[in-house]
């Protein structure tokens, strides 16, 4: 992408980030339960509950409860250990 392209996408974020920053939580919110919900559907987790609370302008909490079970837990944990030693 050219470096006319890239300043000029760059300057109409800028003007029309004021607009939807609001709206932030809710884009967070929607992206969280897409990938929550597919694990839920592959049986990773039990279920999951998402909350995403705008504080200020830039300034979010997001509370996310996950329940899985003992073996789910294993399961995951083996995947994040294996996936952190294949990066080294």
């Amino acid at each position: 992408m050219s470096t006319k392209v890239t300043a000029t996408l760059v300057d109409l974020f800028a003007k029309l980030f004021p607009a939807v920053e609001p709206l932030t939580p809710r884009f967070v919110s929607l992206f969280l339960t897409r990938y929550l919900r597919r694990w839920k559907t592959e049986g990773s987790i039990l279920s999951y509950k998402t909350r995403v609370k705008r504080l200020g302008k830039l300034h979010y909490r997001i509370n996310v409860d996950i329940d899985v079970t003992q073996k789910q837990a294993e399961i995951a944990l083996k995947r994040a250990l294996k996936e952190t030693i294949e990066r080294r």
